[in-house]
């Protein structure tokens, strides 16, 4: 799903068990599943997709949002996180994505 482009009655943001700081992004659905593939379209400024950031062990992709896709992206998250300010980490105007609660394996291994 686009979070810049879905209805917010179609998803729900639940806190995170481990952190109640983050939230999961799920489908509002009767199942109580908590699955969701959330895609934005962005131009990419840099990418450790397919292997880790050497600086940080983890995988991540970086870009910058399309301005109307960045307003309808953090107005979601927003509504999701019951805030009304969305706070981001933000270098050059990218954002980045990432699995940076966890070093990968190969990051790891390397240890």
């Amino acid at each position: 799903m686009n979070l810049s482009r879905v209805s917010p009655l179609d998803i729900v943001g639940r806190p995170a068990a481990n952190e109640p700081s983050r939230f999961d992004i799920c489908m509002n659905d009767s199942t109580g599943l908590c699955l969701a593939m959330c895609i934005s379209p962005l131009v990419v400024t840099e990418s450790h997709i397919l292997s880790p950031n050497s600086n940080t062990g983890t995988h991540n992709i970086s870009g910058i949002f399309h301005t109307y896709e960045w307003q309808r992206y953090a107005g979601l998250l927003g509504l999701l996180t019951r805030t009304s300010v969305v706070y981001t980490y933000m270098y050059a105007s990218a954002v980045s994505f990432g699995t940076f609660g966890r070093p990968s394996r190969a990051a790891v291994n390397r240890t």
